[in-house]
């Protein structure tokens, strides 16, 4: 699923004044009246594209007894864990950075440990905005009169702008507690080697530049979203990805909207006919308009960190 969102908006539009030698009242219907009259509606749905890998998740479940260990767990050192508690285990660290943001592979250009954007609130669907501009053209309703001091709507195009509403990207995501291990000592001569006991295909966030021994960078997790895979029965497909290009090293993944709609010129009546010889008024009633708002960010903040995948 690519999940979408759009933006309500609201302007007015000036549709000028024609000085008319007329008077208003009966019994001409077909003339627009002056000033500045409101147009509102909603963008089209669109997708932020958050560029993302799908890829199985699993919780360990504890062992009673627990597998034999040198220390208290198998990662190395700066091994960057979500866990499902309240507190880091022994042999883990609190890491400050991840709070409230998502965590990325670190792309190819990027820079191990940059954020990017400020933290989440608990629970928040971090909201944005486009600004949007567009036209509309009001006809020509020409009438058998001069130039004089009563206004009617003019014709010609015009133009419009403003800022669509906030809305959020609608991505999904857990919360979970983020913590890097830590002072792991090296293991006594003999004993197995810190990470044997993890299987191979486990996939890891690091904070360092390099992966450690046993373990490999994964180019194809960089500058992704990493996202829970689907059961087989949802149509999940392990390493398939979504949502266009990695991102580049700060980047924040720009999206836009298309929008359209109708604007009302709303009616005022003159005793005047239709007809000869005076061109500027405008016509009443509703007509089109059509454009493609600004960019803007989705407003996903992150940390990126090195992946490496067990070998």
């Amino acid at each position: 699923e690519d999940r979408t969102h759009g933006h309500p908006y609201a302007t007015t539009v000036d549709v000028g004044s024609a000085g008319i030698a007329a008077v208003s009242g009966c019994c001409n219907n077909s003339i627009g009246a002056n000033g500045s009259h409101p147009l509102s509606g909603a963008t089209d749905a669109g997708d932020a594209q958050p560029p993302r890998l799908y890829q199985l998740v699993c919780e360990r479940v504890v062992e009673d007894p627990p597998p034999p260990a040198v220390d208290d767990h198998p990662f190395p050192n700066g091994s960057v864990v979500f866990f499902n508690r309240q507190g880091c285990p022994d042999g883990f660290d609190l890491m400050a950075e991840g709070n409230g943001r998502l965590l990325v592979p670190t792309p190819s250009d990027g820079v191990v440990g940059e954020t990017v954007g400020s933290p989440l609130a608990s629970g928040e669907d971090r909201g944005h905005s486009h600004g949007f501009s567009s036209t509309v053209e009001v006809p020509q309703n020409s009438v058998a009169a001069f130039g004089g001091g009563n206004g009617r709507a003019r014709r010609g195009t015009k133009n419009f702008s403003g800022v669509t509403n906030s809305s959020g990207s609608g991505v999904p995501y857990i919360q979970l507690l983020v913590c890097s291990a830590t002072d792991r000592p090296d293991p006594p001569v003999g004993e197995p080697v810190t990470g044997d006991l993890l299987p191979a295909g486990v996939f890891s966030f690091f904070d360092d530049t390099l992966c450690p021994d046993g373990w490999t960078a994964s180019g194809l997790h960089e500058g992704r979203f990493m996202t829970g895979l689907l059961p087989a029965s949802g149509g999940g497909v392990p390493y398939e990805t979504r949502g266009g290009a990695p991102l580049v090293g700060g980047e924040d993944r720009q999206h836009a909207h298309s929008f359209s709609g109708t604007f009302n010129v709303p009616v005022e009546s003159a005793a005047i006919v239709s007809g000869c010889c005076f061109h500027d008024t405008g016509g009443q009633g509703n007509f089109g308009y059509s454009g493609v708002t600004g960019p803007a960010g989705m407003g996903l903040p992150y940390l990126s960190l090195l992946g490496c995948e067990k070998d």
